[in-house]
């Protein structure tokens, strides 16, 4: 009922066409969401029949509420990157229970003579795998709980990842029962899935040799040792997966960072303000209009003002267009185009250059015949080949053709990354909305004009308010806000994987060394140089290198192409990305074996001769 009040003029509400509202229902105890959709699809078809005009083909399709909120989009978008950013984090995880194996497989050969002896006096080989079972998964326990108390404190730099301005609809991170139950669930499958071969592996040793304390490298030892170098190839592999997804979403962020938006962003200050909600009338709200705009063009420090409905990435009003001559097609509702009203000075004060045609002038009012200003896109889909400037169309529910006087250069209206789209630009002299935005370009840093515009509005009107005041930067930096959270988690987790990886083959190549320490002795002694051991360690860490960036490229080769959609301006196999991060793996990888294999150039042939 305070609708007329609010918003005068604006009866969209009282229209079939308002294509801005959306429903929500509960259902009835005992009705399913199938029933409903029958019953509301039997509706949507007699309104269909009775209003053939504006309901043709339009219908009703009801979601579930929690469908609505994991794809806001119908696309499937965000359902892909959440699962992109936990398979990343599997992986991680994959990666450190890898680790821990290959330290228990090295603690076994250690424990090797006393799990013997316990052998030896009769212990069952089940009672010594549970052991080392429940030594497993008290180990994945602690580590579990260091996990979610690490996660507690940093719960609220999650936060500021996720996009919005604080507030009370800013989604809360917090820890309940389900992070609890799920973070105990990962631990004890991890603890008893990644002991498990360790277990079975040092529950079976052999007694002769390990009770006389041999230690000679038998069949067993070798089977658990290039296990150890399996898992690393494993590690390996998944951490440039890691780092190829990373690099994927970081160059897709750089490529979104440096389309040019079509407007300056650079000393924007932005503000809005209701009109009709402070009782303005339309002659009103005009000379509220041209006041503002008067005070603010003559502040020191404002190179340039104007008005307008929407700001930039705010979208935009869709309005149905119907072009003078051509047939609007079978169901006669026309095309749906994006619209802005815009006040005097809107191209210069942004830097949109009129491509041909004239600007909006004064003489452009609600008496004069009505214009428009379209974008190329909007010439390029309705007037390929022809010149637009003059051609006419008229909006739904208009009576009277709006003529174009001119071709806008394209820009981004609702975020940087969209593909090109129609565009109608309108004067608002010609069609008032109570609802507007100041737009203040500055010669320096525009907050400092904040306290200045908000003196002069007041000046006008003391009881007006002014709403989210923002510089056009912030707002263009914030639509990239998803991207950026995706890419810096993302990259988080694989220098994560990277580090994880390089320390399993740091151990794998020292417990190596430390294995071959009478054979490197005897071929010192023999007359081998120091690099000929250098490059003996180097060349068996490269190949296990070697061998896990060749996994990890294939997988990440058959599992980014199904991500595609994600990734803007490059492609799934962008070279850069499988490079650098294949480059990057491997220095760092073989930085790894450096230390092991330097330490072995140090071995003193005297005392490796009597090793054992």
């Amino acid at each position: 009922m305070m609708h007329e009040e609010l918003q005068p003029g604006f009866d969209f509400y009282n229209e079939r066409r308002g294509l801005f509202l959306n429903m929500i229902g509960r259902l009835k105890p005992g009705v399913s969401l199938a029933q409903a959709q029958a019953n509301l699809g039997t509706m949507g078809n007699q309104l269909e029949q009775e209003y053939r005009k504006e309901n043709e083909g339009r219908n009703v399709r009801l979601i579930s509420l929690l469908q609505a909120r994991r794809d806001p989009g119908g696309d499937g978008q965000l359902l892909l990157i959440s699962g992109s950013l936990m398979a990343v984090v599997g992986v991680v995880l994959i990666i450190a229970c890898v680790n821990v194996t290959n330290l228990l497989l090295a603690r076994s050969a250690r424990r090797r003579r006393e799990i013997a002896i316990r052998l030896a006096l009769g212990a069952h080989r089940l009672r010594l795998i549970r052991q080392l079972m429940t030594e497993s998964l008290l180990l994945s326990l602690a580590g579990g709980a260091a996990g979610l108390l690490f996660a507690a404190w940093t719960k609220e730099i999650i936060r500021s990842f996720v996009a919005g301005d604080g507030g009370p609809n800013t989604p809360d991170i917090t820890l309940d029962w389900r992070v609890l139950l799920f973070t105990l669930v990962v631990s004890v499958v991890s603890g008893l899935l990644f002991g498990l071969v360790p277990a079975l592996q040092a529950s079976r040793p052999d007694l002769v040799g390990a009770l006389k304390s041999e230690n000679p490298m038998t069949s067993g030892r070798r089977f658990r040792f290039n296990l150890r170098k399996t898992l690393v190839v494993l590690q390996v592999g998944l951490s440039l997966f890691a780092l190829i997804t990373a690099g994927l979403f970081v160059r897709s962020l750089q490529k979104a960072s440096e389309v040019n938006p079509g407007f300056i962003t650079e000393n924007m200050l932005l503000m809005g303000f209701d009109l009709g909600g402070s009782g303005y009338t339309e002659a009103q709200g005009r000379v509220f209009h041209r006041q503002l705009l008067e005070r603010v063009s003559r502040l020191p420090g404002v190179k340039a003002a104007t008005i307008a409905r929407d700001r930039p990435f705010a979208g935009g009003f869709a309005r149905s267009v119907f072009i003078e001559g051509q047939d609007p097609g079978p169901s006669g509702r026309g095309v749906l185009v994006q619209t802005n009203y815009i006040g005097p000075r809107f191209f210069p004060t942004l830097g949109i250059p009129l491509q041909q045609g004239r600007d909006f002038e004064d003489g452009d009012n609600e008496k004069s015949p009505k214009v428009v200003i379209i974008n190329e896109a909007m010439a390029n889909q309705f007037w390929p080949d022809q010149d637009a400037v003059g051609k006419r169309f008229k909006f739904f529910g208009d009576s009277d053709f709006r003529q174009v006087v001119a071709v806008a250069r394209d820009s981004k209206y609702n975020n940087l990354i969209e593909e090109r789209r129609p565009f109608v630009y309108v004067p608002l002299q010609q069609l008032y909305d109570p609802q507007l935005n100041l737009f203040v370009r500055s010669e320096g840093d525009p907050r400092s004009l904040v306290v200045a515009l908000r003196g002069e509005v007041q000046s006008i009107d003391p009881t007006l308010s002014l709403l989210n005041i923002e510089t056009l930067g912030q707002r263009v930096n914030r639509s990239l806000t998803g991207q950026r959270m995706q890419a810096t988690l993302l990259t988080i987790f694989g220098m994560l994987a990277l580090v994880l990886a390089s320390v399993g083959l740091y151990g794998v190549m020292s417990y190596s060394v430390a294995q071959r320490t009478r054979e490197i002795g005897i071929r010192m002694a023999l007359g081998a140089q120091r690099r000929d051991v250098l490059s003996l360690v180097l060349r068996q860490g490269a190949v296990l290198v070697a061998i896990g960036l060749g996994l990890g490229l294939a997988v990440a080769f058959l599992v980014t192409g199904g991500l595609a959609s994600l990734f803007f301006g490059i492609s799934a196999f962008d070279p850069l990305a499988f490079i650098g991060t294949s480059l990057l793996l491997a220095v760092v990888a073989l930085f790894a074996s450096y230390i092991p294999a330097q330490r072995a150039t140090r071995i003193d042939p005297t005392i490796a001769l009597k090793y054992e």
